[in-house]
């Protein structure tokens, strides 16, 4: 039956049944060009609901509209690879990165925002860690750059799904532009990189950093402030790993600079830069077996208080600089097993 101009062959029917004449059979919607549309509509009192088809690509596409006028992408396969997106997110699923994916982080921004640019950033770190949680990360990294400004700390308590590292990077040239106003907290295997930021603390026993089981921390450009009495700058209370990625500045004191405990931290060639003669109970703390490995370092200014202590078989190696290299005004010492090496 032929109808009008567009519709040249419509069927009025309960419904319709095309079958073989042979083996199969195919159904063929051609289209004439790539920016064209080869595709099935269906509609509700003749306003179009949905649509799966070439619709102005090669790309497969199925679309849903509310309106029969704004149409929505659900999935589209690309044509060159099979890959399969979701434009419009999924749930129950998680997102598969296929690349390295940064959120920003900025006082102006909004947690409504999605995160995914400069110009609409979340306003605070955890909202940018937790939607990294939710992502399947293929071993990609994720990095949450943060702009200048003060922020809360956050906790990290697991590692990202699919691998790759959790970047936390401030402002690198100058990390007192990044305040951080509480600690960070990292546990349960967290695999993470912390660079161009200050951490200040005014409340009491919140550590700057807070180090816990199977977590592997690279620490690049920081700066230390003041934090409240009886917490450290970097605790470690499990077993885990610390690397010192890059010189940092220490502006403020606290009962430790480093309190290792089972844990190992290392840096090599690392210099630590003392301003205002900040005052710790001992600048470094090694005990239950864990190690202080500092290969080749530079102390630039002073500190008072202790210089150090090792006990219950902590170990401090700083390759044969002697007992008063570390910063401070008193001893260090070294009971139950301790070494200072």
């Amino acid at each position: 039956m032929l109808v009008g101009i567009t519709n040249r062959f419509a069927v009025a029917s309960p419904a319709s049944l095309f079958t073989h004449e042979g083996a199969g059979h195919q159904i063929k919607v051609n289209k004439a060009a790539t920016g064209h549309t080869a595709s099935l509509l269906f509609q509700s009192a003749w306003s179009g609901r949905a649509e799966m088809g070439l619709a102005g690509s090669d790309a497969f596409s199925v679309k849903v509209s509310p309106d029969g006028s704004t149409f929505h992408d659900a999935l589209v396969v690309d044509p060159a690879t099979g890959r399969v997106t979701f434009p419009a997110g999924v749930v129950g699923v998680r997102p598969q990165l296929t690349g390295h994916r940064t959120y920003y982080v900025a006082t102006t921004g909004s947690d409504g925002n999605n995160g995914l640019t400069a110009g609409a950033p979340f306003a605070t770190i955890q909202k940018a860690i937790d939607v990294a949680h939710n992502l399947d990360c293929a071993s990609f990294d994720v990095t949450i750059e943060i702009a200048n400004g003060t922020y809360a700390g956050v906790s990290i308590a697991r590692p990202l799904i699919g691998g790759g590292t959790l970047v936390i990077k401030g402002n690198e040239t100058t990390p007192a532009s990044v305040v951080l106003s509480s600690g960070l907290g990292f546990r349960n295997g967290a695999q993470v990189r912390v660079a161009g930021v200050r951490i200040a603390i005014a409340t009491d026993l919140i550590h700057a950093l807070s180090v816990g089981l199977g977590v592997h921390l690279r620490l690049g450009k920081v700066e230390f402030g003041a934090v409240g009495a009886n917490a450290d700058h970097i605790f470690c209370d499990g077993p885990c790993h610390i690397v010192l990625e890059d010189n940092y500045t220490i502006t403020g004191g606290a009962r430790r600079h480093m309190n290792i405990g089972v844990g190992h931290l290392a840096g090599a060639n690392r210099t630590f830069t003392l301003t205002g003669t900040p005052a710790f109970t001992q600048f470094i703390a090694a005990s239950n077996c864990g190690t202080v490995a500092l290969s080749n370092p530079t102390i630039a200014g002073t500190a008072t208080g202790g210089r150090y202590i090792a006990e219950t078989n902590g170990v401090i190696n700083t390759f044969g600089k002697a007992t008063t290299f570390l910063p401070g005004t008193l001893a260090g010492t070294n009971p139950t097993g301790g070494i200072y090496a």
